[in-house]
């Protein structure tokens, strides 16, 4: 029995074991990588309230600036699909070497900036005490932008190739190393300087600069890798532009989605001290299953690739399909969490003041309540852009982002609050949820007609 032009209904349940078989060491993987930020924020809160206030600061900082070289280098996994799908290894080693030089090259002005990027915080009218400690941070952290880089590349090389068991296992070497090297810098133990602040950017440097080590061993220990690095011409112009082309507009993307999320935060901060605090609460408990997202994400972009580099429609739609019932089954668990078990989250965020602070716990439930909503429309939104990005139609999902969140969704929620004076958080998440249905309704229209076009090819 054939649907839709004589695709078999059948090949759905065989597609999502590829998924899973391919999604779950990379979704290991990034549990293991959100550990990290958790452990650094821990060593940092040891050094007192000024510290904890600049890590925030510079943590915040990074993200928003990295997400676009993030976006960039992180599109050359689906290439790689893609070509490896075609039969083509000699564009994949062009590709990923060509990958490394832009990784080296890009990661100099990153550096600088970080150096000076103490003088944006005295902008914003940061104490000079902390801006003092976030200088400090700013200068070792600037040390891990090129091993961060060229991790990225070589991640995406093993996941292009479908081999993300050594991502999973670099990631859980990781842990290990940051642990040490954090305690070691910061407090001065193993007979290393005690650097306070500093040294969680050393720490994390020389985590990094180890693992990068590691990985180019293991890779040049492997037949199958090493092969994509040989030849004399490490640069090729056509497969820097391909990855410019597709992965500036994702990272431009994520920088209008991580803007907007930040944007939110200030508005909720006008609204009251206490609604921002339940949103904070709510949407760091949404980012925890965001990062599922995320990677199973990954998982749905390379099995899209290599369903347009083989020519096989069926498998681009069942890939798809099936990254959106993992969404919708992600929802539902966010829904379960909310209603049984938002109390225990609560006691977690709060912990002795849980009790005292019952005007806090019952706004934050109730925002709970409602966040799944925009769990469900904004991880479909992700999935569908993860899609696209594997047909290389990345220039749309950026000029959606902009259009929704930031020519409608911004501008209705300053008239909201600044106007007509909102008192309620629950309109500004109805509001997010509003533009993540927009955004994901958008893109879904375009994968089906990207969709059709290759199944007519």
């Amino acid at each position: 029995m054939t649907v839709a032009g004589g695709l078999n209904q059948h090949t759905l349940w065989p597609e999502l074991k590829n998924l899973r078989r391919l999604a779950l060491p990379i979704i290991a993987g990034g549990i293991v990588n959100a550990v990290i930020p958790f452990m650094n924020t821990a060593f940092i809160g040891h050094l007192g309230g000024d510290a904890l206030a600049a890590g925030g600061l510079v943590n915040s900082f990074f993200v928003f600036i990295m997400v676009l070289f993030w976006g960039i280098f992180s599109s050359s996994s689906s290439l790689i699909a893609r070509y490896e799908a075609e039969k083509n290894s000699r564009a994949s080693s062009e590709l990923i070497k060509t990958g490394v030089i832009l990784a080296i090259a890009l990661s100099l002005p990153v550096m600088i900036f970080l150096h000076y990027a103490d003088r944006v915080l005295l902008l914003f009218g940061e104490p000079d005490a902390v801006v003092a400690m976030a200088h400090t941070y700013f200068q070792t952290l600037s040390f891990a932008i090129l091993p961060d880089f060229l991790l990225t590349v070589l991640y995406d090389l093993c996941l292009g190739l479908s081999r993300p068991r050594l991502v999973m296992m670099m990631a859980i070497i990781l842990i290990p190393v940051n642990l040490l090297a954090n305690d070691a810098f910061i407090f001065g133990h193993f007979g290393a300087p005690r650097l306070g602040i500093a040294g969680v950017g050393v720490g994390s440097s020389v985590s990094f600069w180890l693992i990068l080590c590691l990985m180019i061993l293991m890779l040049y220990l492997t037949p199958r890798f090493r092969a994509y690095f040989k030849g004399p011409t490490w640069f090729y112009l056509a497969r820097a532009k391909e990855l410019l082309v597709v992965g500036i507009p994702v990272g431009a993307m994520w920088v209008l989605e991580v803007g907007f999320y930040a944007v939110v935060t200030l508005f909720m901060g006008k609204v009251g001290v206490i609604a921002l605090a339940a949103h904070q609460m709510t949407f760091q408990t949404y980012m925890v299953l965001f990062n599922l997202v995320y990677s199973f994400s990954q998982a749905v972009s390379i099995r899209v690739a290599d369903g347009i580099g083989s020519h096989k429609p069926q498998q681009i739609r069942d890939a798809y399909l099936g990254g959106l019932l993992f969404c919708l089954g992600l929802s539902v668990l966010f829904i379960i969490l909310a209603f049984s078990g938002g109390g225990l989250i609560l006691h977690f965020y709060l912990g002795q003041d849980f009790n005292l602070q019952p005007e806090l716990v019952k706004l934050t439930l109730s925002l709970l309540y409602l966040a799944p909503l925009f769990c469900l429309f904004d991880s479909l939104g992700f999935m569908t852009f993860a899609s696209l990005r594997a047909m290389k139609d990345t220039r749309y999902t950026m000029l959606v982002a902009l259009v929704v969140y930031w020519l409608i969704i911004v501008p209705c929620i300053a008239l909201g609050v600044d106007v007509f004076h909102w008192q309620n958080p629950r309109l500004l998440w109805i509001m997010m949820s509003l533009g993540a249905a927009l955004s994901f309704a958008a893109q879904g229209r375009r994968f089906i007609q990207k969709w059709r076009q290759h199944s007519q090819a």
